[in-house]
């Protein structure tokens, strides 16, 4: 994947109760192709006629118990850079 012709978006839901996270919800929208086949540049990833791939990542939390922190293997963490 070209991370170019890639965006991302998080959007995190917070209690007001308590100021915790409630869910998160992650939208990757890729720019794929033009819609005649052929290739397009990082320039024209997101303009009107571009086929797009979308992923969607839905996530709740649940904070009734404490969990041990979760450590991201390195590898994941230069994908999220």
């Amino acid at each position: 994947m070209d991370r170019t012709r890639t965006r991302c978006s998080v959007e995190v839901g917070i209690d007001p109760k308590t100021g915790l996270p409630e869910d998160l919800l992650m939208t990757i929208l890729i720019g794929r192709k033009s819609l005649k086949g052929g290739s397009i540049s990082a320039d024209q990833a997101f303009s009107d006629g571009v086929e797009h791939i979308v992923f969607n990542y839905s996530y709740k939390f649940d904070s009734s118990e404490p969990v041990e922190a979760f450590q991201i293997p390195l590898q994941v963490k230069k994908l999220l850079r």
